[in-house]
């Protein structure tokens, strides 16, 4: 199985990873109306704490939120199952942004980033 691949009609984002440029690629952006009846896409991206990329994808993240988060009603960062509960971030808060661009890029510091600022997102379902 290969490498997946961003399509012509993705939303990048882009980051640089050393000297090198890469991008994520959300895995899910959803469009609703918010409580004002206005259309509104939301991003959220799961992306395991302890993979070796999840660092520098989730200050990506901080950053579009930045940039750009007025345009989305919502940008979660789902990273940390404890409990048969998954655990996400709101990269629309400045605060966790702040939280983000400070964390050290370890498994370590990110799973406490999750289990300081995180809510819960969802249950995993027991037979998974």
């Amino acid at each position: 199985m290969g490498a997946s691949a961003a399509g012509q009609h993705s939303l990048r984002i882009a980051h640089k990873s050393g000297d090198t440029w890469k991008s994520v690629q959300p895995d899910f952006v959803f469009v609703h109306k918010d409580g004002n009846g206005q259309v509104r896409p939301s991003i959220v991206d799961p992306h395991s704490a302890h993979q070796g990329d999840s660092v520098p994808k989730l200050k990506a993240l901080a950053e579009y939120a930045d940039a750009h988060g007025d345009t989305f009603a919502r940008i979660i960062a789902v990273g940390v199952e404890k409990d048969g509960v998954l655990y996400g971030v709101d990269l629309k808060d400045p605060k966790i942004r702040r939280a983000v661009y400070e964390s050290p890029a370890d498994t370590d510091s990110i799973k406490r980033l999750y289990e300081t600022y995180g809510t819960k997102y969802t249950n995993v379902p027991g037979d998974l």
